[in-house]
């Protein structure tokens, strides 16, 4: 999970994994995309820290909630299993 400052090529092309939760920074907007330009993307110039930390703050909450609703769901599915029942059983021996 993480806030992604992705520039100056499109996140498209070398963003974050398509799994869990990112959010990329900036808008692409302001992109040139030139990866081998002399001088830093405007885009990636244009990212504040106060955009880093709200991103991050979203995608943690984000997270969080997610890994809320899978323990509810799966304490949910505990509670409507039925009881185990135990394998072991009384043998009664003759002449007892």
């Amino acid at each position: 999970m993480g806030a992604l400052v992705a520039g100056p090529v499109p996140p498209a092309r070398w963003g974050p994994p398509a799994d869990g939760h990112h959010m990329v920074l900036p808008d692409e907007g302001a992109r040139r995309g030139d990866p081998f330009a002399d001088d830093p993307d405007p885009a990636l110039l244009g990212v504040t820290v106060t955009d880093v930390l709200a991103a991050a703050a979203t995608v943690s909450l984000a997270t969080w909630t997610e890994r809320q609703r899978d323990r509810a769901t799966a304490a949910s599915a505990a509670r409507s299993r039925p009881e185990a029942t135990s394998t072991s059983r009384v043998v009664e021996r003759p002449g007892r």
